[in-house]
């Protein structure tokens, strides 16, 4: 088995925010080896939000986003940027 992650980079938004931080994963089952199998992982809003103290509301900001693909947070072979064109704010879930 193997587990696969998604982490995300957040682009300069103004606010301290962790370098990677952990988003999704998922496992693979029963992988032989030399075999590949395609697992499913599903972000949402909250990918790419912060809760902003400010607005007392989550935030999520406008820019370019990473996203870092692996086994772990030191094995992250495979990336790919994701622009936000517009920033949006909400409350409640």
């Amino acid at each position: 088995s193997e587990v696969v992650q998604v982490y995300v980079s957040y682009p300069d938004i103004g606010v301290t925010t962790p370098r990677l931080q952990l988003k999704g994963f998922a496992k693979a089952k029963d992988v032989a080896p030399g075999q590949s199998l395609t697992v499913s992982i599903k972000l949402n809003k909250y990918a790419v939000s912060f809760w902003d103290t400010g607005r007392n509301a989550w935030h999520a900001s406008a820019g370019q986003y990473v996203l870092h693909f692996g086994p772990s947070s030191v094995n992250l072979p495979l990336q790919l940027t994701y622009d936000l064109r517009k920033s949006f704010s909400w409350v409640g879930l």
